[in-house]
């Protein structure tokens, strides 16, 4: 009986620790508002890189720029975004199957 009052408390502890995490100083900003909006600058860059090597369309930066904004108008936007990368970077497919 007192190892699972023992498991019970550790598994309460874990339950609790992603509290204190946020509430270390820059933790908050890091990973809650600050950080997800630079996986999509990532991913712009990111398709910017092809893009200037000539193996991606000039159009596919801005068709993923735009897929990555159409979140913030609204979430409903998500499936035409997701579709806006595919679109977008199915050029790429193309181009890496023919070599």
């Amino acid at each position: 009986m007192a190892d699972n009052l023992v498991a019970h408390e550790r598994a309460a502890a874990c339950v609790a620790e992603p509290q204190h995490a946020r509430a270390l100083p820059g933790v908050d900003l890091a990973f809650y508002q600050v950080g997800p909006q630079l996986l999509y600058v990532g991913v712009v860059a990111l398709t910017g890189m092809p893009a200037y090597l000539r193996l991606l369309p000039r159009w596919s930066v801005g068709l993923v720029l735009v897929s990555s904004l159409l979140p913030v108008a609204t979430l409903d936007l998500l499936p035409v975004a997701a579709a806006g990368y595919l679109v977008a970077l199915l050029p790429l497919r193309r181009r890496l199957d023919g070599r």
